[in-house]
């Protein structure tokens, strides 16, 4: 939710993964309506989140999956 009220976002979906160590990390993607970078949404997280909820990874992408009934489809990120 927190990342939806970023003026530049418009739309972004959170997952976690495992790196190879086995260590659980937060990724995001996120769709945006104009260019931004990894480091500015990083800054806007880390003025409104706990450290440990900062993602690990940002992924742009152009569409967030979603079922039929409007839900995202995180397998599908991953």
């Amino acid at each position: 939710q927190i990342l939806n009220k970023h003026p530049e976002i418009s739309e972004s979906a959170v997952t976690g993964f495992m790196d190879v160590s086995g260590i659980e990390f937060i990724k995001c993607y996120v769709l945006t309506s104009s260019e931004i970078s990894s480091t500015e949404i990083l800054k806007y997280l880390r003025d409104r989140v706990a450290d440990y909820k900062l993602p690990k990874s940002i992924v742009f992408t152009d569409r967030i999956p979603r079922s039929p009934t409007g839900k995202i489809l995180r397998k599908a990120l991953n």
